[in-house]
C-alpha cells in the first residue's frame, strides 16, 4: 500500500533478501532536502510527512518528475528525523 497518507518505515531493524539496504534508502541529494523537511516539520508538526507526500503526488500529477522525487526524498527524511531510535550502524 502506498500513496498520500501511508507512511511506512522501510527495513528498520535489518535487511531481507532482495530488499534495498537502509543506507541506500536514505540518500540525501543536498542541503535543500533538510531545509524543506525542517520547514514542513515546523509548519505542519506531526503531519509534515503527509504534507510532503501530498506535494509529491501533486508534482507527479502535473508531470514534474524532478519535484516528485524531491518531495519523496523530503518525506523519507522527515520519517528519519521523526524516529526516537538510531537507524543504521551506530559508531
Amino acid at each position: 500500500m502506498s500513496g498520500p497518507g501511508h507512511l511506512a518505515w522501510p527495513l528498520i531493524g535489518g535487511e531481507q533478501q532482495g530488499e534495498t539496504p537502509i543506507h541506500a534508502q536514505f540518500y540525501i541529494a543536498d542541503r535543500a532536502t533538510f531545509d524543506n523537511a525542517e520547514a514542513l516539520m515546523r509548519a505542519f508538526g506531526d503531519d509534515a510527512g503527509l504534507e510532503a507526500a501530498a506535494r509529491a503526488e501533486h508534482s507527479r500529477d502535473v508531470g514534474n518528475i524532478t519535484h516528485f522525487c524531491r518531495w519523496r526524498q523530503v518525506e523519507r527524511i522527515i520519517l528519519l528525523l521523526s524516529t526516537d531510535h538510531a537507524i543504521g550502524t551506530i559508531h
